[in-house]
């Protein structure tokens, strides 16, 4: 959670408006449809079908570009991309576990069964360590990592006597220091609205507190290149609709100063490769208008409620579809000042931005009014909007085995979709 995610695109020349336009090379991206796994080559347009069981999800490139990781439901497959070698490693017993890659690609932690390393003949072994609990974050500069227990590959346990789950978050200060979620007790409740976020030395010293916290979300902290700040979406409970709103936290000084107002709900920070520009999603929050007067929302636990004017208990379903249907990508710069509105398209709802490996374009997933979801191409300078993918769609899933079939579209959780699970860009 919270690593650089940047992609590489193809060569692309084009003139537009005067613009004369260039992208890196090369590039692609690995999709989601209908449960099987593809990968699209953005320069040529072109796609490879790697699966055809409807099955998988979850698809995360290796740092080579070589291989892909993916899951087959709960089990935990890599396959190479041109669709050989592809091995089964685990089951972890859980549809969203995380896989991570370690820097140089030749082993890959899946949370809750462990890690695996690649050997001569394309043979995958595990590691014989004892089981990994949690998610696993590889330090940027090494083969060491931490756990979802806070304890270093070596045994070192940073938070000893924590009282309740720690979850890492992302390495920061260049590979010497952890952000981490830490919880006063084991509740899915607690969980779910999302928890204060620490900061501990891996060197040793006692954690720090960040003075934010953060749903759970890979897209709600993302680091700064340097590792020396961190964009956060903050804001209580677990509705992604309404207070959020975009901070940055400074490890040099441990300020945290919020970017984005009242009336806005930011989500989805994404840095440039040079640190000057953020991507993000925004829309208006409708939250402070409906509190204003009677309403009736839809609580956590699924009970309907009348709200009385001055009260805020959330909003009502029509108003947060109207906050998600509003989303637009914008940019702006990391005191929050020079915005900039990408998108403008009334017809589709804008997700989760990715800047390109150069800087010159973001990647974004569009939802249309039917919830058919694809990716989409922007320039930063605002040129060249294409869509370079389509027909995104989860694998069909069985609520309990005596219950038939349904497709989960998308996977959205209090107006939160987790889009890991859909597509990857080859970074």
């Amino acid at each position: 959670m919270g690593s650089k995610r940047v992609f590489a695109l193809p060569v692309v020349c084009c003139a537009l408006a005067g613009v004369v336009f260039a992208a890196s090379s090369p590039g692609s991206i690995a999709v989601i449809r209908e449960g099987d796994l593809w990968v699209q080559d953005l320069g040529h347009g072109t796609s490879a079908r790697l699966t055809n069981d409807g099955r998988n999800h979850s698809p995360k490139w290796s740092p080579t570009g070589e291989w892909l990781a993916f899951l087959k439901e709960s089990q935990a497959w890599v396959i190479r991309a041109d669709r050989s070698a592809a091995a089964f490693l685990g089951d972890t017993g859980e549809w969203n576990s995380a896989l991570e890659w370690s820097p140089d690609g030749k082993a890959l932690a899946v949370e809750s069964s462990g890690i695996f390393r690649l050997e001569s003949g394309a043979v995958w072994r595990k590691q014989e360590i004892a089981r990994v609990p949690g998610r696993v974050l590889w330090r940027p500069q090494g083969q060491d990592w931490v756990d979802g227990a806070m304890t270093i590959g070596n045994g070192l346990s940073l938070v000893p006597n924590a009282p309740g789950p720690l979850i890492p978050a992302a390495w920061i200060g260049n590979g010497k220091q952890i952000l981490y979620w830490a919880a006063p007790e084991v509740s899915a409740s607690i969980l779910a609205d999302g928890l204060p976020l620490f900061t501990v030395n891996v060197e040793g010293g006692a954690a720090r507190a960040t003075g934010a916290g953060t749903l759970l979300y890979n897209d709600f902290t993302a680091v700064a290149p340097g590792g020396e700040k961190v964009a956060l979406v903050g804001g209580g409970d677990r509705e992604a609709w309404q207070d959020k709103h975009i901070s940055i936290f400074s490890l040099a000084t441990g300020a945290l100063t919020r970017l984005t107002p009242d009336r806005e709900v930011a989500v989805s920070p994404d840095w440039s490769p040079d640190g000057r520009r953020i991507a993000f999603v925004s829309s208006h929050d409708y939250g402070p208008e409906e509190s204003a007067r009677s309403h009736r929302v839809i609580t956590p636990n699924g009970t309907v409620r009348d709200v009385p004017p001055g009260a805020r208990a959330g909003v009502s379903f029509e108003q947060s579809q109207a906050t998600l249907r509003g989303r637009r990508i914008w940019l702006m710069n990391p005191d929050g000042s020079g915005r900039v509105q990408l998108t403008n398209d009334a017809q589709y709802r804008d997700e989760r931005p990715l800047w390109s490996s150069d800087g010159t374009q973001i990647l974004f997933a569009r939802i249309d009014p039917s919830g058919a979801m694809s990716l989409w191409t922007i320039g930063a300078d605002r040129s060249l909007l294409r869509m370079v993918a389509e027909g995104l769609s989860a694998p069909k899933r069985a609520l309990t085995p005596s219950q038939p079939q349904w497709t989960w579209l998308p996977w959205e959780y209090y107006g939160h979709i987790r889009w890991e699970q859909y597509f990857d860009g080859r970074r």
